[in-house]
């Protein structure tokens, strides 16, 4: 285990909302693989892979639908999936939209890989996971090579029914969705691809056609990016969890896949403890939290998952040398002192 992969809470949230609308029992389906539906009010929420494609995974055993995957991306958008497929849906030629993936992706999920290849006189774009997950019938697989497809499409110079390659573990049952009307689907390859025509979508883009893809939005929404890191994606997984029981270490485990023994020895052999990163994701929570001045310490306390204020004071005092309220008034005498500066440089223009 080199990271915890992560993705963004958005790929879930057509899910979510598909077996909302047909009734599924949802919650049940979030609480049997240890994930809180409240995680997916947020759509740039970090969740670990594993769990998200367990998701899907069981959503799709419980309702006996071979073709979830493909279902919910005929009814999505990619504008839907967060900033980033904001910024893919902009994309107006195969130049941006390559070049958007290849900046970018990593930012958006980083157990998973897009790359354009030339195979003889074909240009494919081609699509696989690189962190391992319990995909039964390729659900994941049929979801994010499909939601690729009707990118491009959209982006096509005139209409275009592409040919789309599905991994040999892609249930058939894809046939019997609408992308059987849209993209000539293939099955039984070593991985998914669409194939990519150059008279639809030439890569080279004349000069006048050419834009920046890379918004503020963008650019800012990266740094939040997965981290690259086994103890700091951990950390970045924890902080959206501190509330409920999933930062329990044998909870944590299964839900990334592994075993408790396992990752604190990972851990261990990467310089830290779970204990210790625990205690990291609640010291940025609750500093990020003392900035504001609308919660009390005690209501701080709670959101990092402590009882009451003296342990979060208690916990303070080991990590900083400070109680909370001593540097909840340091923050406050920063702000005051930042706002001060702005002020005077701006009388002085």
């Amino acid at each position: 285990m080199r990271r915890v992969a992560l993705m963004r809470a958005a790929i879930l949230r057509p899910f979510e909302r598909f077996l909302r609308c047909i009734g599924a029992p949802t919650d049940r389906i979030f609480e049997r693989v240890r994930l809180s539906p409240d995680l997916l009010q947020d759509p740039e929420a970090l969740v670990p892979v594993h769990a998200g494609t367990a998701f899907v995974v069981a959503a799709a055993r419980v309702e006996g639908i071979e073709h979830l995957g493909a279902t919910v991306a005929a009814q999505t958008g990619i504008h839907e999936i967060g900033t980033y497929g904001r910024a893919i849906a902009r994309a107006t030629s195969l130049h941006e939209f390559a070049t958007t993936i290849r900046e970018f992706h990593a930012g958006h999920h980083s157990g998973e890989r897009y790359w354009l290849e030339a195979s003889g006189d074909r240009m494919l774009l081609c699509q696989c996971f690189t962190a391992p997950a319990d995909d039964w019938g390729g659900q994941a697989s049929q979801y994010s090579i499909l939601i690729a497809t009707g990118a491009l499409t959209a982006i096509a110079r005139r209409p275009w029914r592409p040919t789309v390659y599905m991994r040999k573990d892609v249930s058939h049952a894809v046939v019997g969705t609408p992308w059987m009307e849209r993209a000539d689907v293939r099955f039984g390859h070593d991985r998914c691809a669409i194939e990519i025509d150059p008279l639809v979508l030439p890569l080279v883009v004349p000069r006048e056609e050419s834009r920046s893809f890379a918004t503020r939005e963008l650019v800012d929404w990266y740094r939040t990016r997965p981290a690259d890191e086994l103890a700091s994606s951990l950390r970045q997984w924890l902080a959206c969890m501190l509330r409920t029981d999933a930062v329990r270490v044998e909870v944590l485990a299964e839900t990334l896949g592994t075993t408790p023994r396992t990752l604190q020895r990972r851990l261990g052999e990467a310089g830290t403890s779970y204990a210790r990163v625990l205690g990291e994701a609640r010291f940025e929570v609750a500093t990020r939290l003392l900035a504001r001045d609308d919660l009390e310490v005690r209501e701080v306390a709670r959101e990092v998952g402590y009882r009451d204020a003296a342990h979060l004071t208690r916990a303070f005092r080991r990590w900083s040398g400070m109680t909370p309220s001593e540097l909840r008034r340091r923050l406050r005498a920063s702000a005051v002192s930042t706002q001060s500066a702005g002020a005077i440089g701006q009388s002085s223009i």
